[in-house]
């Protein structure tokens, strides 16, 4: 009868283990889903988030014993995270804002295991996210009408800064400003992207990130680009037969990274460009804001707003969803429409 009995346990086991849904085995086919309907940068948040908690869980952590309990077990660990420690860096925690967003991407990860017919308990993190207010969240600030000229006028002293990647360099930031677009977004244009309509000249992308299906995205192209020579450019990648407009970010690189095609131009103008014209970000993080390379786009929502477009034509051109406020609430949050 022993006997018996412990052929029946292993048997139950046997059929538990085969049951368990592991960790990173069920996120492989989330991020696979995902890549078809979200940008690469998303992804790239995705994989960022669930390689801490590879770490933290362990790959073949069984999705089946996460509840409540554990859940903020995950949370605590989150909030303690180091800032940079993926950099080596790990003099601070995360700000509230990134830590609400690995929470949000877990949440994610359980509603598409639910949705999937998987037995998880989903909505897990909902509750648990942190209240961002001014004084635990670092705002982008939009730059100043000097701190503008100095980007768009900005040229290196030194021969070897952005040496391999001085076109991309030299582009990245103005297309940034006067257009509103992400990095990595300016980062995959191709020349068939580059269109005309009634004599304007506009850039065509399709917003992955948008839940409205197909969302046809254009963003006209500013004259100060054309006088630039931003259309001429295009025309030489015609002739020389490539389809990437910039494509010196990507020597030596057969696929992205997980910070992306626009790494090598985001470091550079991070480190380099915005110390060369007089901003120091631990000044400006000890008052409160943030100012990067996303701050141009903050830049030019805030410059829209501050003009008095409507949001519906700004969410147009900067890709955001009709129905989204964080168009002024959160991108020009720090001016008003002016008198």
């Amino acid at each position: 009868l022993s006997f018996i009995s412990n052929l029946k346990k292993s048997d139950r086991q046997t059929v538990k283990k085969q049951k368990s849904i592991k960790l990173k085995v069920t996120f492989d086919k989330f991020i696979a889903d995902k890549e078809k309907e979200v940008m690469p940068d998303t992804v790239m948040q995705y994989n960022t988030s669930f390689n801490f908690f590879f770490e933290l869980l362990g790959e073949d952590y069984d999705l089946r014993q996460l509840d409540k309990k554990q859940a903020v077990i995950i949370k605590d660990a989150v909030k303690n995270k180091a800032a940079n420690s993926e950099k080596g860096r790990n003099k601070e925690t995360l700000a509230v804002k990134k830590i609400n967003l690995y929470l949000k991407n877990f949440d994610a990860f359980l509603c598409w295991c639910d949705d999937e017919g998987l037995e998880v308990k989903s909505k897990l993190f909902t509750r648990l996210k942190f209240k961002e207010t001014s004084s635990n969240s670092d705002k982008r600030r939009p730059y100043t009408a000097n701190e503008i000229l100095a980007v768009v006028n900005y040229k290196s002293s030194d021969k070897r800064e952005a040496a391999a990647f001085r076109e991309d360099a030299y582009w990245f930031p103005k297309i940034a400003l006067y257009t509103g677009m992400r990095l990595n977004e300016i980062s995959y244009l191709t020349v068939d992207d580059f269109c005309v309509e009634d004599g304007i000249h506009y850039i065509s992308l399709f917003d992955k990130d948008l839940k409205t299906g197909s969302s046809n995205w254009k963003i006209p192209i500013h004259s100060k680009l054309i006088a630039c020579g931003l259309l001429n450019l295009v025309e030489s990648r015609k002739k020389e037969k490539l389809k990437i407009v910039f494509k010196q970010s990507r020597v030596g690189k057969d696929k992205p990274n997980k910070y992306g095609w626009g790494e090598k131009v985001s470091r550079w103008y991070n480190r380099a460009c915005l110390k060369r014209i007089g901003i120091d970000k631990d000044i400006e993080s000890e008052n409160g804001y943030m100012v990067d390379f996303h701050s141009l786009r903050t830049t030019f929502i805030s410059c829209c707003k501050r003009k008095g477009l409507s949001g519906y034509i700004v969410k147009q051109i900067v890709g955001h969803m009709d129905d989204d406020d964080i168009t002024f609430g959160t991108y020009g949050s720090e001016v008003s429409t002016k008198l």
